[in-house]
């Protein structure tokens, strides 16, 4: 009995070294983590370009109360909001080394340069001096939310399947100079609900297959290129409380019904190519007619009434344009011709008038001077000639002192006279 009284202090005293062994491992493993975590913070500052001396206060202990910095429990960095800072210089990507990060915000920045594959996992990036292209990378994230590269110089088509990203909530690229289409691979988009992808060179069709994002409760394309018609399937998605298609190339009809889409708070039209009706059903009986300027073809509703041909106006005036311009053009080209023609043939006429009468034998001066032995000059002071026949009768017969050329002599013109 005394044996096993004394084995049992020794249990327990086995356990309890056990146990403090774990937790001064566990302490020194925590403590390695947040002093890396540190030293990288300090290296993602040495990187960048802190000209209002925002970050001046990293390097104090501990990292955990520096500025933009969040931590978990264990001191571990989970976020890291440097937004509006007027940091420049590259994109620190030290900020990858972070293990436990789950939140970084870098928009309001003077950040310049391509953005790089490496850090696709930065979610916010908007609002700085990015170039180049969007990583196709960036489509095979499984656990991105919140994407945001707003406000930069991006100048790339957008990946087909960015929209597809199981958990993306919210994808923001407006004001950058992305070209091509809008992404029609939303098979995985069943948790977006905001898209804006307003202020870009994007071109082509609005897909349909947005309706089928259920949760896209914001649309926002506006101040593109984007043609074809408002698909119809938009009046039915149940969350859609913002739509702006405005400034566009859009045609055709508001669809119907999509005034009456059961979440719809604020609908933009304006400035496209919009012909006929406006519906008057739910949100469009009351829609600011501000919304639907800039569509010469739309009518009725909260417009000026619709006439007999209102609802084909815009086609018409496009088409009455386009034949007024074709019948000018002609106009114009038949004039210059009939010109061109009455020109060339008052200049030819002129042309043979002239070598008849003054070239080819005309002879001017041979019915007008009479050849009675008398003097040239005497028949030149007698007759009345314009210039032009003056020159055009200069013939080697009637030039004044050629006769008596021809009778001086050897003895000159004293012999002439003694004859």
């Amino acid at each position: 009995m005394a044996s096993e009284e004394s084995k049992a202090p020794s249990f327990f005293l086995l356990v309890f070294f056990s146990l403090s062994l774990v937790c001064c491992a566990g302490a020194s493993n925590g403590a390695a983590a947040t002093g890396d975590d540190a030293a990288m913070l300090l290296a993602i500052r040495a990187s960048l370009v802190d000209t209002l001396g925002e970050l001046r206060g990293w390097g104090s202990a501990p990292h955990c109360g520096w500025k933009g910095v969040r931590c978990d429990d264990r001191g571990a960095i989970t976020g890291l909001d440097l937004a509006g800072l007027n940091l420049s210089g590259a994109v620190p990507d030290d900020v990858l080394g972070l293990s436990a990060l789950t939140s970084v915000v870098l928009r309001g920045n003077a950040f310049a340069g391509e953005l790089p594959a490496a850090l696709v996992s930065i979610p916010t990036l908007a609002g700085n001096g990015l170039s180049g292209e969007i990583p196709d990378d960036l489509a095979l994230s499984t656990s991105l939310s919140f994407i945001d590269l707003s406000r930069n110089r991006l100048r790339s088509a957008l990946p087909p399947r960015i929209l597809s990203i199981p958990t993306l909530q919210t994808f923001a690229a407006a004001g950058n100079e992305l070209t091509g289409g809008v992404p029609d691979e939303l098979g995985g988009c069943r948790a977006l609900s905001a898209l804006d992808l307003s202020g870009n060179r994007l071109s082509g069709a609005i897909p349909a297959g947005l309706a089928s994002c259920q949760q896209l409760a914001s649309l926002i394309l506006r101040r593109n290129s984007l043609a074809g018609e408002i698909p119809r399937p938009f009046a039915t998605m149940p969350a859609l409380s913002v739509l702006d298609l405005s400034n566009n190339l859009l045609s055709g009809e508001i669809p119907s019904n999509l005034g009456s889409s059961p979440a719809l708070e604020m609908l933009s039209v304006a400035h496209n190519n919009l012909t006929g009706p406006v519906p008057a059903t739910g949100l469009l009986r009351t829609i600011s007619p501000n919304d639907l300027a800039g569509n010469p073809g739309l009518c009725g509703g909260v417009l000026p009434p619709c006439t007999a041909s209102a609802p084909r106006a815009s086609a018409s005036i496009l088409r009455r344009s386009h034949v007024k311009h074709n019948v000018a053009v002609g106009w114009a080209i038949r004039i210059s011709v009939a010109l061109l023609v009455a020109c060339g043939g008052a200049l030819f006429l002129g042309l043979v008038l002239y070598r008849r009468r003054y070239v080819n034998g005309g002879g001017c001066c041979d019915d007008a001077v009479e050849d009675d032995g008398r003097s040239s000059s005497t028949a030149f002071q007698r007759l009345s000639f314009t210039d032009a026949q003056a020159l055009a009768c200069v013939k080697e017969d009637n030039i004044v002192g050629q006769q008596v050329k021809q009778e001086v002599g050897c003895d000159g013109i004293g012999a002439q006279n003694h004859k």
